[in-house]
């Protein structure tokens, strides 16, 4: 019972340390997972509620706090969606989209990386890079297509066709929305149809076809006009999207000469749809404004244009919006000309022409053109020979523009067929480089393989050869050992049946002699003494003699071996004896034992030890034992990782098997000490 018990006690001594240290794991984890989902529920807090376009200055400030804590969070799907959408909500600067392309690559994931291409796409259409705007698109198509989800492809050939139609490219605008239509026709959101009616109206309004823009502007606010609303559009977002529409639509109504239809339009979009607190609203405001004011100079109605051109023109510098500040600008010059302030009109006229030459404005060129043409009668031919050049390197700027993105394309995807060829045949150096490395390995696990197997033959070879060398001496040493005590038996015999007999004869003469009879027998009894001596001399130099047949004892035998081994090695062996120590008078069975666990270690010696030296010490301990040191200068091992090849489990069991012991001591770069304890 007691021993139970303190056999329990160990285990939960033993067992506590490390359910100490699976606890302490297990909270560290939970705790990261807390943290984790905190960090987490942190970003999307704020993404939720982030509205850019209602955004002020102290949110926008957050923007960047936050984005730390975007970057700081670790690659997995989940927080790749996070970054995913803090961009989409935030348009932050590009190290985000460069975050989430790293992380998709990182795990191979091509549905990040093509995500991560098209919101680079997006920010440099922000910055006005339309030319790295549409390389990212074309880069990110090939992943799209090779995802094949029609949602994603739905949504990238939109933002394709709406970044055409930005840069006048109608034609291959309106190919890419038809592809946005057509991927997802059944599925697709009413948010995403605004935009498509949007742009198919922007883009028949560009190509000049005027009642088929109107009819998909009409339909566009048809969906924004219905009860149920479109998901995930607020109220003032779906009433930028009207304002938009609506001014287009007026512009269209001006290219028709429908002047008053358009004023009304305006007139209504402005009342209901503006909302001069926020910062978006009040760009849209401006820019209907303008539009406004051009209808009422084309029905001569000045009343209010220059105090509406003058507040548009504050719009475009607080936002440094520099369209709006060039429309304001012309507006004014056609206002200053249609009110005879001719040279007020061409101060503002050539300011603007300035500045739109100087960014290569070509719209805003043939708009001032326009007006002079319109009011400058001594110098109409020359304006309109500048009008034409002008209109005619706008129309080669487009085809040129046309071609760019076209050879974008191409070259993009020359590109992802380079990187395809190029990541095929770093797949293909892989596997071979790998299978030469597997070849190698294998090539070298034979070799160390035969070698090892070569050493532990020899060393077998060795130890059967020199057992069978200690096998036949000890045979030879028996039979002489059988043959001495027959000899011993033969001289008792020959003492006993020569010698013995005839003392006691001479003694029984000797009691019996009378004094007459002593002359008489004195010589009988010398010689037969004499004979005696002669005798027992004759089998004392038998029995010294015998010496001289002597065999090799235990001592010399083991000496034999240190000498065998240092012959075959570069190791410096040596043996030395305590002369307390009679060896002799030991078992048959432990001079095997002893000989061989001896025998074991010089080999382990010889094959690990990389030693200089090894030395062999038996010491008298006390008359019950002895101890036999092998000490070397090695490179030592743990004694804790012993592994089976080095022999001490079966050296262990040879010396418990003649009640001994082995104690090992031995440390990495300071040799290595054997100590076999053994009774006597």
């Amino acid at each position: 019972m007691l021993k139970s018990l303190k056999l329990r006690g160990r285990v939960l001594y033993l067992c506590f340390p490390f359910t100490l240290l699976v606890l302490s794991f297990v909270a560290g984890c939970q705790k990261e997972k807390e943290h984790r989902d905190s960090l987490h529920q942190t970003i999307s807090s704020f993404v939720n509620a982030f509205d850019y376009y209602l955004a002020d200055s102290i949110l926008l400030s957050k923007v960047d706090t936050i984005g730390e804590l975007v970057l700081s969070i670790p690659n997995s799907r989940a927080n790749r969606e996070i970054i995913k959408d803090f961009i989409d909500k935030t348009k932050p600067n590009k190290v985000y989209s460069d975050q989430l392309y790293n992380y998709g690559l990182e795990d191979s994931d091509s549905s990040s990386v093509a995500d991560a291409l098209y919101l680079k796409s997006e920010y440099y259409s922000r910055k006005i890079m339309m030319d790295s705007s549409f390389f990212y698109l074309s880069q990110a198509e090939r992943l799209f297509l090779e995802l094949n989800d029609s949602l994603d492809l739905s949504q990238f050939y939109l933002r394709k066709a709406i970044l055409l139609t930005k840069n006048g490219v109608f034609s291959e605008a309106e190919k890419h929305i038809d592809r946005s239509i057509n991927y997802n026709p059944t599925t697709i959101s009413e948010r995403t149809k605004v935009v498509q009616f949007m742009f198919l109206g922007e883009i028949f309004s560009g190509l000049e076809m005027l009642d088929d823009a109107l009819h998909f502007y009409n339909r566009a606010l048809n969906i924004l006009n219905t009860p149920s609303k479109p998901a995930y559009m607020l109220p003032y977002d779906i009433n930028l999207n009207k304002v938009y529409i609506y001014d287009n639509i007026a512009r269209l109504y001006i290219k028709q000469g429908k002047y008053k239809q358009a004023r009304e339009l305006l007139l209504k979009t402005i009342d209901n749809y503006i909302d001069h607190s926020n910062i978006t609203s009040e760009r849209y405001y401006a820019f209907a404004a303008i539009d406004l004011a051009r209808v009422k100079m084309l029905e001569e109605d000045y009343e209010g244009v220059e105090a509406l051109l003058k507040q548009t023109l504050c719009i475009g510098i607080k936002n440094s919006n520099k369209i709006l500040i060039n429309n304001s600008k012309l507006g004014l010059a056609e206002y200053l000309y249609a009110t005879d302030q001719i040279d007020k009109a061409k101060i503002a006229l050539d300011e603007v022409q300035e500045t739109v030459r100087r960014v290569g404005d070509f719209d805003s060129q043939l708009k001032a053109l326009e007006i002079l043409i319109a009011y400058d009668s001594r110098n109409v031919e020359s304006h309109f020979i500048e009008y034409k050049q002008i209109n005619r390197q706008n129309k080669d700027e487009a085809n040129i523009l046309r071609n760019y993105f076209i050879r974008i394309k191409n070259e993009a995807d020359l590109l992802n067929t380079v990187n395809r060829d190029l990541n095929a045949k770093n797949k293909l150096l892989m596997i071979m480089g790998g299978s030469l490395v597997l070849v190698l390995c294998v090539i070298l696990f034979i070799y160390i393989y035969q070698n090892k197997l070569r050493k532990v033959g020899l060393s077998k070879m060795f130890q059967r050869d020199t057992e069978h060398y200690y096998n036949s001496i000890i045979n030879i040493q028996n039979s002489l050992a059988l043959v001495k005590d027959r000899e011993r038996g033969m001289i008792a015999k020959e003492l006993n049946d020569g010698v013995i007999n005839r003392l006691f004869a001479a003694r029984f003469s000797l009691v019996q002699l009378e004094r007459e009879q002593i002359g008489h027998q004195k010589d009988l009894l010398v010689n037969e003494i004499i004979e005696v001596e002669k005798y027992i001399r004759e089998v004392s130099h038998t029995i010294v003699n015998e010496g001289s047949t002597k065999i090799q004892e235990f001592e010399q035998l083991l000496r034999e071996l240190v000498l065998m081994q240092k012959k075959q090695s570069l190791i410096d062996f040596t043996i030395q004896f305590d002369q307390q120590l009679n060896l002799e008078k030991l078992s048959h069975r432990k001079k095997i034992n002893i000989y061989r666990s001896i025998q074991e270690v010089l080999i382990n010696v010889h094959l690990h030890s990389f030693a200089h030296s090894c030395k062999i010490s038996f010491s008298y301990k006390d008359t019950t034992s002895f101890e036999v040191r092998i000490v070397d200068d090695g490179v030592g091992f743990d004694t804790r990782s012993i592994r089976k090849g080095y022999g001490l489990l079966h050296i262990k069991e040879r010396l418990e098997m003649i009640e001994g012991k082995l104690l090992v001591n031995s440390k990495p770069k300071d040799g290595t000490t054997y100590l076999f304890i053994i009774s006597s």
